[in-house]
């Protein structure tokens, strides 16, 4: 059983203690286990070996501890019992099988509040930035989410741009700004090849693990714009551009254009900011568009699906975006000019009061000093 399996973890053969958690990273995959092996001592154990010279054992405790983080009652016990500075060290591992069961128990970890410092401290910044650039997508996939989870902390923002986060996030992005990669194919329908480019131009759909990484990276960067003192960073990256480039070719994509104006709405808190947005980086006809396009989606099934309630974040982070931009006198008649008014009074009777909040502040500084 699971209490004999555990004492041979102790074992002095490497064979037997390979077999032995071996098992165990099986039969931690079902929940009713969990519990049973960390009852039984296997915790500290498997933490040990994760310190193992043998890359099999190593692996395989990994896995345990992957397996084992995501039950909430046993996560706290592996940072309280020392399991962070192992993992960290493996995600540098250049076996890739031993990194990915590490990048994922991190993953796990970082989902808890009570974590991120833990596991900041521990220095799970570096590896995880380095990975951001690994050709393996798994690693990259584990990472970026792991590094949007522990930028949440404002504490972590700065390390995380002192660790040289900022330049892989924007270049994971790129692509999606050149258009091509991770969209899905359609079908042949028997349109003509005009029709097919004018249809997919308007709307091209992402693959599901595309979209993820995007959404991850993007709202990675959003959580460091956050804090005043970075935004130059995040601007000097040259996100906007590529922003304005994601936001056009996937206006549907709504939990990544969210990301998208979520990030516009931090950095245009900034006077200065404001007016590169407006001025250089023609942010404001991406707004007016996915305020048009997002108006109508929120409504969809009465505004009570998946759909409408992802729209309606859209139109909360567009319109608080519109908001902060119209706060700066100097550019008001710009934004009137770029014919933000219409879609941000329709807002006005929206049933979801945050987004009729933020439109009516944008409208209410939009009608101070502009001439009629």
């Amino acid at each position: 059983g699971l209490p004999g399996l555990v004492r041979l973890l102790r074992s002095s053969s490497e064979k037997v203690a390979r077999q032995a958690v071996g098992a165990l990273a099986n039969l931690s995959v079902a929940p009713p286990n969990k519990a049973k092996i960390v009852s039984a001592g296997g915790l500290p154990l498997l933490i040990n070996l994760l310190r193992s010279p043998s890359e099999r054992i190593a692996e395989h405790a990994a896995g345990a501890i992957r397996n084992l983080s995501i039950a909430p009652e046993i996560e706290g016990q592996i940072v309280s019992g020392g399991g962070v500075p192992p993992l960290v060290e493996l995600l540098r591992s250049k076996d890739k099988r031993i990194a990915v069961q590490a990048a994922v128990a991190v993953r796990n970890l970082t989902v808890h509040t009570h974590n991120k410092k833990a596991l900041a401290d521990a220095g799970a910044v570096g590896p995880l930035v380095a990975l951001l650039t690994s050709p393996e997508k798994k690693l990259q996939e584990q990472a970026v989410v792991s590094l949007r989870n522990l930028s949440v902390p404002a504490e972590n923002k700065r390390l995380l741009v002192d660790e040289g986060a900022i330049i892989p996030l924007v270049d994971i992005l790129r692509p999606l700004a050149a258009g091509g990669e991770g969209e899905k194919k359609g079908k042949d329908d028997g349109k003509s090849g005009k029709e097919k480019d004018k249809k997919s131009a308007a709307a091209p759909k992402l693959d599901s693990n595309t979209r993820k990484v995007a959404e991850f990276a993007m709202g990675t960067l959003r959580n460091i714009s956050v804090s005043g003192d970075l935004q130059k960073r995040v601007m000097d990256a040259a996100i906007v551009p590529l922003i304005v480039s994601i936001t056009e070719k996937y206006a549907r994509e709504s939990r990544l254009v969210e990301q998208c104006a979520s990030t516009i709405r931090n950095l245009g808190v900034d006077d200065d900011l404001a007016g590169e947005l407006i001025q250089k980086y023609k942010v404001v006809p991406i707004l007016v568009m996915l305020l048009r396009i997002h108006t109508n989606l929120s409504l969809k099934d009465g505004g009570k699906g998946k759909e409408g309630a992802e729209s309606t974040r859209v139109l909360e982070q567009v319109a608080g975006a519109l908001r902060n931009l119209s706060m700066s006198s100097q550019y008001r008649e710009a934004l009137v000019g770029e014919g933000v008014l219409p879609p941000l009074i329709e807002l006005l009777n929206h049933s979801d009061a945050k987004v009729s909040e933020q439109a009516g502040i944008a409208l209410r500084n939009l009608s101070e000093g502009v001439e009629d």
